[in-house]
Formats: C-alpha cells, structure tokens, sequence
C-alpha cells in the first residue's frame, strides 16, 4: 500500500496535548487562631457554617485532618491532599 500513505506528513507522532490538573479543592476550614503550649497545642479552626472548633494534631473537622499546628500557621490534608492554612495578618490574637 505505497499509494494510500502521505509521504509528506511528520517522521513521528506529535506529543499530545497536556491535560489541564484541576487545582485541589480547598479544604472547608479557615485558621482562625493558634495556641501553642507545652502539652497543649491547638488549632482553632472556622467551618463553612461558621462555628469555631479547637482541633489537635490527628483530629479531622469536615473532613479536614490536621497534621501540624505551628505559632502561625497549620498543615492539614483534605481530600488527599495537602494544603497550608496561614493567619491573616491583622487578624492574629482575634
């Protein structure tokens, strides 16, 4: 079948397109606050329906689990991913 071919076309296949990654989704939660004591650190975190909770390291809220508290800031993971929630500034001491 030397007829049917295009002898004109490319040595090779082009690259497909990338595929657009959606970014993660957010996690439900945003830091309030933070209290750091020894034996008793804590994240104080506000749900979408408004409530604040004082969480631990290991505990979820919404599905959101907390893996680190720090004096300004909190590393927790939702829906597989990981994700840095920061106070604002200003904010801090509220």
């Amino acid at each position: 079948m030397i007829y049917g071919r295009d002898w004109q076309r490319p040595l090779y296949d082009p690259k497909p397109a990338p595929k657009e990654v959606a970014p993660p989704p957010e996690p439900p939660v945003t830091l309030v606050g933070t209290v750091i004591e020894e034996g008793f650190t804590v994240a104080m975190l506000r749900t979408r329906s408004g409530p604040v909770k004082m969480v631990r390291t290991g505990q979820t809220v919404e599905g959101t689990e907390v893996l680190e508290v720090t004096s300004d800031g909190a590393r927790v993971r939702y829906a597989g991913h990981e994700h840095a929630l920061t106070l604002e500034k200003g904010k801090e001491g509220s």
